[in-house]
C-alpha cells in the first residue's frame, strides 16, 4: 500500500531494488548502452500503437526527441532513450520498446515490454500533429464572441463591462 496517487512506480521501484539486491533473475535494474540515432530518422517511429490488443501507447517527437505517453507512466511524456535504431527505453520504468521495420523503412509493428510482460503491438495511426494556426489562416469561425456584464442584483439588470 501506498500513501497518495501514483504509488505503482514506487512499488516498481522497491520491487526491482529488492530483485537487485538478492539476485533475482526477473525485476532487476536493466543496463543499457545510449546509442545516437539522427534526429531526421525520428518520424517513422512517431504513431499510436495498439499493444495486446488493449494496450495503447502514443509516440511523438519533440525537439529531436522521442517521448512515450501511457497513462501508467503517469501525466508527462516519457522521453524514450535509444539503445539501438530500433530499440528504446525509458528511465522510470523497465519498459523496452523494439520497433520492426519493414523493408520499405517504415514501422508498423513493434514490441514492448514492462517488466517481465512482453506484447506484440501494431501502429494504429499515425501521431496527431500539433501545429498552431496561422494568422493568416485564421477566419470568422475561429473566434468566440465574449461579453462580460456586472448585474444589479435588486434590478437584475446587466450593465456591459467588456464586449
Amino acid at each position: 500500500m501506498t500513501n497518495g496517487e501514483s504509488g505503482l512506480p514506487l512499488i516498481g521501484e522497491i520491487q526491482r531494488a529488492v530483485a537487485q539486491e538478492y539476485g533475482w533473475p526477473d525485476g532487476r535494474v536493466e543496463e543499457h548502452t545510449l546509442a545516437k540515432i539522427d534526429p531526421a530518422s525520428l518520424p517513422i517511429y512517431t504513431g499510436v500503437y495498439l499493444f495486446g490488443g488493449q494496450f495503447q501507447f502514443t509516440i511523438t517527437q519533440n525537439s529531436g526527441k522521442l517521448y512515450v505517453q501511457y497513462r501508467s507512466f503517469g501525466e508527462q511524456p516519457q522521453e524514450l532513450l535509444a539503445e539501438s535504431d530500433t530499440r528504446f527505453f525509458i528511465m522510470s520504468h523497465p519498459f523496452l520498446i523494439d520497433f520492426q521495420k519493414e523493408a520499405d523503412g517504415s514501422i508498423k509493428k513493434a514490441k514492448a515490454r514492462n517488466g517481465p510482460e512482453e506484447l506484440d503491438g501494431e501502429k494504429i495511426s499515425e501521431a496527431p500533429r500539433r501545429s498552431a494556426p496561422s494568422a493568416s489562416a485564421a477566419n470568422a469561425s475561429d473566434f468566440v464572441q465574449l461579453e462580460i456584464s456586472l448585474i444589479n442584483p435588486e434590478t437584475e439588470e446587466g450593465i456591459p463591462l467588456f464586449r
